[in-house]
């Protein structure tokens, strides 16, 4: 797929997520509000929908786990690997669902390198709702466009709303309908405005990775390979089937452990980790001795643990690095997952402290 953005369709009979989602999601409202909606464009008129918006969120994570949206997801992934990739290439297993309401803020520009998504990584954004100017993405429209606003942030050290600016003042609006695809690379500026048009957008996105040794500081856990899709498993030994660990909390900043073990168990059953037990720190010892033991000990049969994410260091580089590199040292995989971030011996220990 050359760089830059790229517009094409795709077989919406055969490919048919609009009917898969709306279908589910139709269901799920009336069953817990007591009221459904048209179709996916009228949702805002769903007083519940547009009050509780992100447990319609939630719940098309939910859908997008279930049997029947993988099934056709993973024959779309064999579609979109044969078509454009190799078979080394590995697509995210886990679409990222976007609902836009009328009037509702868009995201903030970006790349989605700055996230730590590789270079050989290309996203795929599947609009299942019509969009156009007033509630769709904004795209670059070229990579020397979308390089030359990056240097300039970069020297300008540009704050969020001058980075906004300068992001719509480069990128134009995409068009399209249910089965249509916009494919970027991962260095592409964009974002999305305050939706003006009076429907609702859905859309939802996935990233392939053309490089497997290429993921950034995402885990090759947020993958299926091409031989996966199929149902075939793989040797890598790297994958989330192949780990086992524990849950582990600290006082986090100020976040309840309830909300922390949410996190993680959802980032666990999503990757298919199996979890065997977990652990709390001692919240008045600051050097972390419950997590360090649990990444040094040799009794347990465990080889990865889950922490909410990155904010269990309370932003100490020192003692980052320190747990880190004991990390590495004893061979486990320690998972941030709230960042869906994994590190283990081999990678770049500074790409991570660079995020603390």
């Amino acid at each position: 797929m050359k760089a830059g953005m790229n517009k094409f369709k795709y077989d919406k009979s055969k490919f048919d997520f609009n009917t898969l989602v709306e279908k589910d999601l139709k269901e799920f409202s009336k069953n817990k509000f007591g009221k459904g909606f048209d179709d996916l464009e009228s949702l805002h008129l769903n007083k519940a929908a547009k009050t509780n918006i992100e447990v319609y969120r939630q719940k098309c994570f939910s859908i997008f786990r279930s049997d029947s949206f993988q099934t056709t997801y993973k024959e779309f992934g064999c579609f979109i690997i044969d078509e454009f990739f190799t078979d080394c290439a590995l697509i995210q297993k886990t679409p990222t669902v976007r609902i836009q309401l009328p009037g509702e803020p868009g995201a903030s520009y970006h790349s989605d390198a700055w996230f730590g998504h590789g270079s050989s990584v290309t996203s795929f954004w599947v609009p299942l709702t019509k969009v156009g100017p007033g509630n769709t993405l904004y795209m670059a429209e070229n990579t020397a466009s979308s390089q030359e606003a990056m240097e300039k942030i970069i020297v300008s050290r540009l704050d969020l709303a001058e980075i906004n600016n300068l992001g719509s003042s480069i990128c134009k609006p995409v068009s399209g309908q249910p089965g249509d695809i916009v494919a970027f690379s991962s260095n592409m500026i964009h974002g999305t405005n305050i939706a003006t048009n009076n429907y609702t957008r859905v859309s939802f996105d996935f990233r392939v990775a053309a490089d497997p040794l290429d993921l950034g500081i995402k885990p090759r856990s947020n993958y299926f390979s091409r031989s996966e899709l199929n149902g075939e498993k793989s040797n890598d030994e790297t994958l989330a089937t192949s780990l086992t660990g524990l849950y582990y909390t600290n006082k986090c900043k100020g976040k309840s452990a309830k909300a922390q073990l949410a996190v993680t168990n959802d980032f666990a059953v999503s990757n298919d980790i199996k979890i065997i037990g977990g652990d709390s720190e001692i919240l008045p010892l600051s050097y972390l001795p419950v997590l360090q033991h649990y990444i040094t000990s040799k009794d347990l049969n465990i080889n990865c643990i889950l922490v909410f994410g990155l904010d269990i260091f309370d932003s100490d580089v020192s003692l980052a690095k320190d747990i880190l590199n004991k990390t590495a040292e004893h061979d486990r995989k320690l998972v941030f997952c709230a960042e869906a971030i994994s590190f283990t011996k081999g990678q770049n220990i500074d790409e991570i402290l660079s995020q603390i």
